[in-house]
């Protein structure tokens, strides 16, 4: 019996031994679209506060091919647009313009209208205060859902 203990306790020890001597290891991002030309995706919100209904937004996002810089690249949209209080209807839209073969963002473009009027125009290129190029990799990693029209 004390022979089986024993063992039992060697390949405990050996295993604890063997896993604690693994390499820690991070995995390597990969960049995973489903980019086409045309592909889109709809989604709709509803805001609350407090419990209470205020508003509903609707964000849509879509993606085409294009040239930036004689660099293949696609060009990659979302406008989120919403209610505001007052019933001004606000829409957010985000061009970000994505190196085809490298993912990496090349151009940024904010715009923010309110009821149809351009209240907000700005560019952004790699490297400027604004440009958002982490929340560039989520969107693109986000975007596997899209659908063609």
């Amino acid at each position: 019996m004390y022979a089986a203990i024993f063992i039992v306790v060697v390949v405990v020890a050996v295993s604890v031994t063997a896993y604690i001597s693994l390499p820690n290891q991070t995995p390597e991002p990969v960049v995973v679209t489903n980019f086409s030309d045309g592909a889109w995706a709809n989604y709709s919100s509803e805001f609350y506060q407090n419990g209470v209904f205020v508003s509903e937004g609707n964000l849509m996002a879509w993606v085409n091919a294009g040239t930036y810089n004689d660099a293949d690249c696609w060009v990659y949209v979302e406008n989120e647009t919403y209610t505001l209080e007052g019933g001004i209807v606000q829409s957010n839209i985000q061009t970000f313009t994505i190196d085809k073969t490298t993912f990496v963002g090349l151009h940024q473009k904010n715009e923010v209208y309110e009821n149809g009027v351009n209240t907000y125009t700005k560019d952004f290129n790699p490297g400027e205060e604004g440009f958002n190029d982490q929340l560039l990799i989520l969107r693109v990693r986000q975007f596997k859902l899209l659908t063609k029209p």
